[in-house]
């Protein structure tokens, strides 16, 4: 389960929430950043970028 933060950017706020994504043997880490104003959902953005292991010896 993923652990929101939130961040206050006054009168907005901010919350972002990040995931792991697995599909074989491929890891994907994806940022969901939602903006409030007055409950009401100013922006939304969700990126996600591919983790690549390290070089092997």
């Amino acid at each position: 389960m993923a652990q929101p933060a939130v961040r206050q950017l006054t009168p907005f706020s901010r919350t972002e929430f990040r995931y792991y994504l697995t599909k074989g043997s491929k890891v994907a880490q994806c940022t969901e950043a939602i903006t409030v104003r007055k409950s009401a959902v100013i922006d939304k953005v969700l990126a996600c970028e591919d983790l690549v292991a390290p070089f092997a010896r």
